[in-house]
């Protein structure tokens, strides 16, 4: 046992363990949205927040975990699944934890926000992010989640601005209703839709507490930048007007879906290390071939790059295996790739959810003339007889989407001839472009 007289408190220095501890926390509110526990990253955040109440990447964490549980609450109403040239990359589809599962104080915010509705989460949401914006206009993010909720309220929700009320429920019981809400003809002629329409605002009134919504924006618009922001957003569209449009929406994009695999028309690709495993199947147990698969992988590095060439696609090889010791940057950027696509993967086919590391991201697609990574590889497995799972992505790492997944299976041997045909196949369909 150690002698309590001699034993130390701290291993370093008090201020450089506590530096490194909050160092720590704010690490921790990155790591909840990377691994898609927004819940965890809001309540974090917060807490931090209540000592650096002017700290704008706790501002953003937030922002984002509001922005992507709204966007996964509004977007699953409005469509069964996220797919892409009929494939779907699968991924365990988010959703909040059930508040009994969680102890301590925050099973409050896990209980607020899996009850809130769609349209109910997206208010709350763009009330927080437009005035952490409006305390901080120049920070793009902020401004970005902030357009990318006014699209959700209008698009998906079918919410307008004359959906909300400019005055609260206080101001409109002090107001004679009859003359704030209704025109001195049908005052004069006291009509049958008068009495009814203020019958219907009486019933508002008494429903406040359930109609949150209706009264969620009165201060925000009294902000002229706000309203013009929503004004915009809508283009002119209102409640009673927007149905039109989507009956108008919704056909268009029936004729589109029967178009079959899109050409996507991108002229250079970052391609990664391919992925590549021979596998050896006995008695029912698999053995994975090491040193053939990393040949493999070679071999199929070799014919992407042959297949742009002879499609002229441009295209900028991105290999972790050719990163030495002093080449600090490249290691680096391939750090964050794969941070970004691990991140990415959890997503699914959602192609809606903001990515953390956006700025990291747009600098790599500057850099090297192109948004584009492009991953392909092959599985293949041989018993009584062998067969092959090919599988080919296309990411757009500045804004997330998912622009192409392709997958084929064959029961035959992995040659050369047939890895080339898929592999020349996939990236024909990156290269050529739609006829107009």
């Amino acid at each position: 046992m150690p002698d309590e007289a001699v034993r130390k408190k701290y291993i370093v220095s008090e201020s450089d363990f506590k530096n490194i501890r909050e160092i720590a926390r704010f690490e921790l509110c990155k790591h909840y949205l990377v691994d898609r526990d927004y819940v965890n990253a809001i309540y974090a955040s917060y807490i931090l927040l209540e000592k650096y109440p002017t700290n704008v990447f706790l501002k953003q964490t937030i922002a984002q975990a509001m922005y992507n549980i709204s966007t996964t609450k509004s977007y699953r109403k409005s469509s069964s699944s996220f797919s892409v040239s009929g494939n779907s990359i699968s991924s365990k589809t988010y959703s909040i934890t059930d508040y009994e599962k969680i102890e301590g104080a925050s099973q409050r915010l896990y209980y607020l926000l899996d009850n809130l509705k769609e349209d109910e989460f997206n208010v709350v949401a763009l009330s927080y992010v437009y005035n952490a914006h409006k305390q901080h206009p120049d920070d793009k993010k902020l401004n970005r989640f902030t357009d990318s909720l006014f699209s959700q309220l209008v698009n998906v929700n079918n919410l307008f601005l004359n959906s909300f009320s400019k005055y609260t429920k206080a101001e409109l019981k002090a107001m004679d209703t009859v003359k704030t809400f209704v025109s001195k003809e049908e005052e004069e002629e006291d009509s049958k839709y008068s009495k009814i329409k203020k019958e219907q605002q009486k019933i508002e009134l008494d429903n406040v507490d359930e109609n949150f919504t209706k009264y969620a924006f009165v201060d925000l618009l009294k902000d002229e930048e706000f309203v013009q922001r929503f004004t915009k957003m809508a283009k002119g569209l209102t409640q009673a007007s927007s149905d039109n449009r989507k009956v108008v929406t919704s056909d268009k994009k029936k004729k589109k879906a029967n178009t079959g695999e899109p050409l996507l028309g991108i002229s250079k690709v970052i391609f990664l290390d391919p992925f590549y495993q021979k596998v050896k199947s006995e008695k029912g147990t698999e053995y994975l071939n090491y040193y053939e698969s990393e040949e493999k992988e070679a071999f199929l590095s070799e014919i992407q790059i042959k297949c742009a060439k002879r499609l002229k696609l441009e295209y900028v090889t991105f290999s972790d295996k050719n990163i030495s010791t002093t080449d600090l940057d490249l290691y680096n950027e391939n750090a964050l790739i794969n941070e970004w696509l691990g991140e990415r993967f959890r997503h699914g086919s959602n192609n809606y959810e903001a990515m953390t590391g956006y700025e990291e991201m747009k600098k790599i697609s500057e850099k090297h003339g192109t948004p584009y990574i492009a991953w392909g590889g092959v599985y293949n497995s041989k018993g009584r007889r062998s067969h092959n799972t090919y599988f080919f992505i296309v990411f757009n790492i500045e804004t997330g989407q998912l622009m192409k997944f392709e997958t084929r299976y064959t029961k035959s041997k992995d040659n050369k001839d047939l890895i080339t045909s898929f592999v020349y196949n996939s990236l024909m369909h990156v290269y050529k472009k739609e006829k107009e």
